[in-house]
């Protein structure tokens, strides 16, 4: 028995790339591709002594899409640091201003992706970010913090002026007290000499 090779494989564009799809690898000759994980990414990359910003579109084990406003050559080695990571890899194709690379190593998605925070929606495959573990400060308009500003001096001063009664009603019942004191240890030494 002998199974067809690639080239007696349909011609038809269609019927050809459905036959591929639905053979498996060892009839098409093709390796299947791996399935990749979606996001989005800011990372760095070294390609021949420069430095410069990228974003990570996909990942998988094996392999990034990349985009650059200079994409480097194919064949070209770059260095990708992303989130504490340096990841090596060869540059395999390029267009406009993205380009794929295949890794020397294997990629570990979850420390890549694990620090983003982040969950796979079964139905898209797609990476979707969560807020991070600790909670970003809330930006507060200029008139918001001159409010609460106002309202702050506001209770400060009403806390000012409550702490001066109290402190005035003291002093007066102690003067009372000593005065009150005073007079009738005085009505008390005349009523004896009277």
């Amino acid at each position: 028995m002998s199974f067809p090779t690639h080239s007696e494989q349909p011609r038809g564009n269609m019927s050809s790339a459905l036959a591929r799809s639905s053979a498996p690898e060892w009839q098409t000759g093709l390796k299947s591709r791996e399935s990749r994980q979606q996001v989005s990414l800011r990372a760095r990359m070294r390609a021949a002594g420069a430095s410069a910003e990228i974003c990570i579109r996909n990942v998988s084990s094996r392999g990034m899409l990349l985009q650059a406003a200079a994409p480097p050559a194919c064949g070209s080695y770059v260095e990708i640091c992303c989130r504490g990571h340096t990841i090596v890899a060869r540059v395999v194709w390029t267009k406009d201003r993205r380009f794929g690379v295949h890794t020397r190593e294997t990629i570990d998605l979850r420390a890549i992706l694990g620090e983003v925070a982040s969950t796979v929606s079964p139905l898209t495959n797609r990476i979707s970010r969560i807020s991070p573990l600790t909670p970003k400060p809330e930006r507060r308009s200029i008139a918001e913090v001159n409010q609460r500003f106002e309202r702050s001096r506001q209770l400060s001063s009403a806390f000012e002026f409550g702490t001066l009664i109290v402190c005035s009603v003291g002093a007066a019942l102690t003067a009372v007290s000593i005065l009150y004191r005073y007079l009738t240890a005085t009505f008390e030494s005349v009523g004896t000499h009277l």
